[in-house]
């Protein structure tokens, strides 16, 4: 609960710092966290998204956080 109430409090703050935190909870093994987290990142980098999708397989949770990191390694 505490995990998924920090995911969302990040959105909210619209601080580039929490970025690496959020796309380390997209590891999370709850689907909520999960989701509140890419929420979270869709908020701060204003409409980027790339997922993972909420009914995920863990393949494609995977290919998402690594396309997250990509991105951040990018864009810092």
């Amino acid at each position: 609960e505490v995990r998924r109430a920090a995911a969302i409090a990040s959105g909210s703050k619209n601080d580039r710092s929490l970025i690496p935190e959020l796309i380390r909870l997209l590891a999370d093994p709850d689907p909520k966290i999960v989701q509140n987290a890419r929420n979270s990142l869709k908020v701060i980098t204003k409409g980027i998204d790339h997922g993972p999708e909420e009914k995920a397989n863990s393949t494609e949770r995977t290919k998402a956080l690594l396309a997250w990191r990509q991105w951040w390694d990018k864009n810092k």
